[in-house]
């Protein structure tokens, strides 16, 4: 159990530090010029991305569990 808690930390200051990297990026040096204002832009964006996170979870996994338990029934796969 450490080990998992280690590992999630560890991924979770990698995602966030990926984050802050590429947003510091966009503002050193931008694509192109803002034309309206950056927390609306970024307020949307998260919004947009929080929408996308749900979406995904509300969809994939129940997907993924029930082709999971199908492949483990029926013994198919790599690691039987």
């Amino acid at each position: 159990m450490p080990d998992t808690i280690q590992t999630g930390w560890a991924i979770a200051v990698l995602t966030g530090g990926w984050f802050v990297l590429l947003a510091l990026l966009e503002r050193w040096r931008p694509l192109r010029r803002s034309v309206e204002p950056k927390l609306r832009r970024e307020v949307r964006n998260l919004a947009v991305a929080c929408l996308g996170a749900a979406g995904v979870q509300l969809v994939e996994v129940p997907v993924v569990l029930y082709i999971a338990k199908l492949f483990e029934r029926r013994g198919w796969g790599l690691v039987n």
